[in-house]
């Protein structure tokens, strides 16, 4: 834990990481504030003690924090590492999320001051490439990171990528259970958070499928690394499966329900989904959770593969005790298989964004959707 910044106003900035001990329950007290005020009326993510491993795993993140002059936090955003492949070139970034300012103290200046502290921790210290994120169109969050870059020569921010979300109610109008599914395995590594992982070793919900534990897979580092190149081959825009991809998809046990699934489709064909379930709320009031589709490998799959694959996943989430399913399309074109399956668009839209040196972002120029993205 390091001082950033202090301001006259008694004001400070600092950075967190994974060896610090932080007051978990004030920093979730505030961001819970601040997203029921940006959320208003509207469905929104809940950041809580069983989601927050996903964004604080044990290693590869840093965080930014504005305190008030009593010590309490009144800010937040994390950046989490991740490795970026675009176009065949290998990039060191970082995943910003759950950028948070108290509802009282807005107006100040705040937001903009941990959005720089975010950029000096990760170009100056670290020597990051790019800083990776996501908006929800018509939203907090996207004017001040544009304000704040527009202010730097020579860098800037790329939306690259814009999808409608999809969603459906899975419990008022479940999906026919499948008569032939397709093999899949849910995959797993060891990471240092979980130790070695065995067959059997999976830890899944109270409402998991009594077969999903038969299907874990798990793997070593030439096959991650064979596996990462099979991505990157297909996506001209790809996060590697290290660091804080693997601490969130592939080592079960660390936070909430997610995870990485390979389905074989038959003649050396494969296609894989990352997938979470998270909780959601309106202002105050908690829902049930929704599985959320996160990134989808399916150039291998043909149309009916891939409706196939979203019921699969549709009979995942149902185990899981979920009420709804969404899905955003990173240009993986499934639009055609979530109309057949009554999945409709809710009316917001996502988008997938870079920000940093204008260098760095011209490697975006040649890029082509699909991509393998989440959107965390």
């Amino acid at each position: 834990m390091r001082t950033i910044d202090r301001r006259d106003d008694g004001y400070q900035l600092i950075e967190v990481g994974p060896s610090d001990e932080l007051d978990v329950q004030a920093l979730l007290a505030m961001v819970d504030e601040a997203w029921q005020l940006d959320y208003q009326g509207e469905t929104r993510l809940v950041f809580d003690d069983t989601s927050l491993p996903r964004y604080l795993p044990a290693q590869d993140w840093l965080g930014v924090m504005a305190l008030d002059e009593r010590g309490a936090p009144v800010g937040f955003e994390v950046a989490m590492e991740r490795v970026l492949f675009v176009a065949g070139e290998k990039l060191r970034c970082f995943y910003v999320s759950m950028l948070s300012v108290s509802a009282h103290h807005r107006r100040r200046g705040l937001g903009r001051w941990i959005l720089e502290g975010i950029n000096r921790a990760v170009f100056e210290d670290r020597g990051g490439d790019l800083i990776f994120s996501t908006f929800q169109l018509g939203h907090a969050g996207a004017p001040t990171v544009q304000a704040t870059f527009d202010d730097i020569s020579d860098w800037g921010v790329l939306h690259f990528q814009g999808s409608p979300i999809w969603s459906r109610r899975l419990d008022r109008d479940p999906l026919a259970p499948l008569e032939d599914p397709l093999e899949w395995r849910s995959l797993s590594v060891e990471t240092s958070e979980t130790g070695a992982h065995e067959e059997g070793d999976h830890q899944e919900s109270d409402h998991e499928e009594s077969d999903h534990e038969e299907a874990v897979q798990l793997i070593d580092e030439d096959q991650l690394s064979a596996l990462e190149s099979w991505i990157c081959g297909a996506h001209s825009v790809a996060f590697g499966l290290g660091a804080s991809v693997r601490s969130q998809y592939l080592s079960p046990g660390v936070g909430p329900a997610s995870g990485l699934f390979l389905y074989s489709l038959g003649n050396g064909r494969q296609a894989l989904v990352g997938w979470y379930v998270v909780g959601l709320a309106i202002d105050d009031h908690r829902l049930r959770p929704v599985g959320q589709v996160q990134m989808m490998a399916l150039a291998e799959a043909e149309e009916d593969e891939r409706e196939h694959i979203l019921r699969h996943l549709a009979e995942h989430f149902v185990s899981h005790g979920c009420f709804a399913m969404s899905v955003v399309d990173a240009g993986v074109s499934v639009e055609r298989a979530l109309e057949s399956l009554g999945f409709e668009r809710t009316g917001d839209d996502m988008a997938f964004a870079v920000r940093g040196p204008m260098e760095r972002l011209a490697a975006f120029a040649s890029a082509e959707a699909p991509y393998w993205v989440d959107f965390t």
